[in-house]
């Protein structure tokens, strides 16, 4: 595929890592356009304000969809931050019946400039470079060369998102468009991100792919020490025992730590402490599905604000690691979830993106494709994800403070510890398989 003017090699190397957001809108004709491509842009801190109401309103949507997803067998991985900001930007531009539900269901506040304007300043805040982690977003907007798109909508989601328009050929080399937005997601995701978009993910009536691209590299404060870990059984979501390489922290591990409602609840901070991985683990080997048809935010809330600081745990945790073969296909949930209208190929209004004089040529959401990858080790953690949404036509000797033994299924958030922002969310229910 040809890509117009020597952009794409360039955004090839801006970044590596992540987690990758595809919206896919389809249409038929129109005349061709496109606004000029800009380098990221330098934003502004977030007010604490700004910061802590995306955040919120993510990592509400996350748990929403977490309790819908987790029907799904096997170990889970995704990442609301990543799917907020790339519906963000397609929320941008949508109208009406088919904007009021993508807020609700989205839990944004205030109008589309706001979140784009808050999502955008922690974006650049969560990547300050100061941070001894690795951290690193990006955004991109694939489309159809022979439309043109709205002039606000293209400066909106460049200026607030750093998400410049590649215009590529839907219409007659959909195939090999999906062939290179796979690359780019790979790209910005170290390799971790395969095939995002699956064969038949796209058409020639797709007219718009917005692909948002995360990726996460941390050491832990303390690490696990490697000659602490040795196997030992852990009892899966299926009832079987399985032996698996078990990490233990060193004697000065100190953690923030709780023991409530039936709930063992860890904090483990990475090198810095901006950023921190939690644990929830049931008392009860089988309580996982419990935990997670009671999940919400405020638990999820008040379980983070009741951990007590400097607590020496000994801590037993599991290496794993998450690397599923196939996509998420998360149209069904988010629809289930109140926002039916944006995937009408009749009602759905994206009109501020795209504005055909043919109504039948009008955008809807055709598919979001989400895929996440997270890595567990002595070390620290590797984590990366990508979503697509396509829119389209028609053990210590010394005394501990409690214990933390994850040797049957648990529930883990890696997240930003100043804006509370959920990054990477899911579980895990037989650390053997990936």
């Amino acid at each position: 595929m040809k890509y117009r003017g020597s952009v794409f090699p360039f955004l090839l190397s801006l970044f590596g890592g992540a987690t990758v957001a595809a919206v896919t809108l389809s249409s038929s004709a129109g005349c061709s356009g496109t606004i000029p491509v800009a380098a990221r842009p330098e934003l502004d801190p977030p007010t604490r304000a700004e910061a802590q109401s995306f955040a919120r309103g993510s990592n509400a949507f996350g748990v929403d969809l977490y309790k819908n997803v987790a029907t799904e067998e096997g170990n889970l991985a995704f990442s609301p931050a990543s799917l907020s900001m790339s519906l963000a930007m397609t929320w941008g531009g949508a109208k009406g019946e088919t904007a009021e539900e993508m807020k609700r269901v989205l839990h944004f506040e205030g109008s589309a400039d706001d979140t784009a304007r808050a999502a955008g300043r922690l974006a650049s805040q969560l990547e300050d470079p100061a941070r001894p982690v690795t951290f690193q977003i990006a955004n991109q907007l694939f489309g159809e060369a022979s439309i043109k798109l709205e002039q606000p909508f293209l400066e909106r989601t460049r200026d607030a998102f750093g998400a410049p328009l590649v215009q590529v050929d839907f219409l007659s080399n959909f195939a090999e468009a999906r062939v290179d937005i796979n690359e780019w997601a790979a790209a910005k995701t170290h390799r971790k991100i395969q095939n995002l978009i699956p064969e038949g993910g796209l058409s020639a009536d797709t007219r718009l792919v917005l692909v948002n691209a995360l990726y996460f590299f941390g050491d832990w404060e303390v690490p696990f020490e490697q000659e602490g870990t040795y196997d030992a059984p852990f009892r899966t979501g299926a009832g079987e025992i399985k032996s698996t390489p078990m990490m233990h922290s060193p004697d000065h591990g100190s953690y923030s730590f709780v023991a409530k409602d039936g709930l063992k609840v860890l904090s483990i901070p990475y090198k810095g402490g901006a950023m921190s991985m939690l644990f929830i683990l049931p008392d009860t080997i089988d309580g996982l599905p419990a935990l997670e048809s009671s999940l919400s935010l405020e638990k999820l809330e008040g379980l983070i604000g009741a951990l007590e600081k400097d607590k020496r745990v000994a801590v037993s945790l599991p290496k794993f690691e998450i690397e599923p073969q196939s996509s998420l296909s998360l149209d069904k949930f988010l629809s289930r979830m109140g926002m039916p209208t944006a995937f009408d190929d009749r009602k759905a209004d994206f009109t501020s993106i795209y504005n055909p004089p043919a109504v039948e040529d009008r955008l809807h959401i055709e598919k979001v494709f989400h895929k996440a990858f997270l890595k567990l080790d002595e070390k620290g953690t590797e984590a990366a994800a990508a979503t697509a949404v396509v829119m389209s036509k028609a053990t210590s000797a010394a005394q501990n403070d409690g214990e933390f033994t994850a040797d049957h299924p648990f529930l883990f958030v890696l997240r930003d510890e100043s804006s509370g922002l959920a990054l990477f969310m899911g579980r895990v229910n037989d650390p053997t398989v990936k």
